[in-house]
């Protein structure tokens, strides 16, 4: 696992008048501040993510992240419970609920190869939370799909709509995941369909290959 250095963080000790879009912008480009950071959001979240980025930068400047979304999540999702993260980008649906939800379960599933180094330095910084980390593109059938890597904006990265574009990544049912797994109950999971999948076949996986209904999440939210 990498780990993100402390000499080149320039912004956490400027004033918060210099946390502009073009302000860090500016920065990562002059080598003063390092693109890789950890940022903290939703008061006591944490996060590593890639401030080049438009979106997870947003999320640094504003400290939050969807707070009606966590206030949904943990309403329905009980304090141990198992929480399936469907197209889950840098992770701020699933490191968010780290501070309410210590104790529970986490699957990320993510397409990006990018994505997934930024993922695994996030993993690093909750060494007492069980999290699983899957390097794959949710579907309702086999195989292989072709993503589409937007390198400037993480977010607008998709499947990809020409067969000759993008990268190749494994397809992954939910329902054979969570017979491997062994997992009875998914007590709440994220879809986010703009970047997992184009006609939402994740979630149709929970059932689409086996029809064992039970194995479909009790309570679940769609992110666009």
């Amino acid at each position: 696992m990498g780990t993100i250095s402390t000499s080149m963080q320039l912004l956490h000790w400027l004033p918060r008048f210099f946390h502009r879009h073009k302000s860090i912008d500016f920065l990562c480009k002059a080598g003063l501040q390092e693109k890789i950071s950890e940022i903290n959001f939703n008061n006591g979240s944490r996060a590593i993510v890639d401030l080049s980025d438009p979106e997870p930068r947003n999320v640094f400047i504003q400290h939050e992240f969807e707070p009606h979304f966590f206030d949904i999540a943990n309403a329905l999702m009980p304090k141990d419970g198992t929480f399936f993260d469907l197209g889950t980008n840098v992770g701020f649906c699933s490191f968010g609920l780290v501070p309410d939800r210590p104790t529970s379960s986490y699957h990320l599933f993510e397409a990006n190869p990018h994505l997934i180094k930024l993922l695994e330095q996030s993993i690093d910084l909750h060494p007492d939370q069980e999290f699983t980390l899957n390097h794959v593109c949710v579907s309702d059938s086999t195989g292989k799909t072709r993503f589409h890597l937007e390198p400037n904006q993480s977010g607008q990265s998709h499947v990809s709509t020409k067969l000759d574009s993008g990268i190749e990544i494994q397809n992954l049912l939910l329902d054979e995941y969570c017979d491997n797994k062994g997992t009875d109950s998914v007590d709440f999971a994220k879809n986010d369909p703009a970047n997992n999948d184009l006609n939402s076949d994740a979630v149709s996986g929970f059932v689409a290959t086996t029809g064992i209904k039970p194995k479909s999440p009790k309570s679940g939210l769609n992110i666009t």
